[in-house]
């Protein structure tokens, strides 16, 4: 990508790809080469403007426009997991409290 931004001359590019599974949220793996991508257009002097997801059969996902969503949707996630992993625990408790 890095190298046909330089044979032509761009100053901005716009990074696509498909999720052919349908999921229209970015990867933990998305984000990480997006990231990579971001640093090295950087260092060539160009501007990554988006990255975006095109799900088939469902709206297309833009990193820079649908930001706020999907950091709503990295929250929910998170919290959903922290009151998973607090269940558990009180569980176990539950279970040596039980046992004594």
């Amino acid at each position: 990508m890095a190298k046909a931004a330089l044979l032509l001359n761009a100053s901005y590019v716009v990074m696509v790809h498909n999720h052919p599974s349908g999921e229209r949220e970015f990867s933990v793996d998305d984000l990480i080469i997006t990231k990579k991508v971001y640093e090295t257009l950087k260092n060539l002097g160009i501007n990554l403007l988006d990255s975006i997801i095109l799900p088939q059969g469902k709206k297309s996902f833009s990193l820079r426009n649908d930001l706020q969503m999907f950091y709503d949707l990295i929250m929910k996630k998170q919290m959903q997991e922290q009151r998973e992993l607090e269940n558990f625990y009180i569980e176990k408790v539950e279970e040596i409290n039980k046992n004594k």
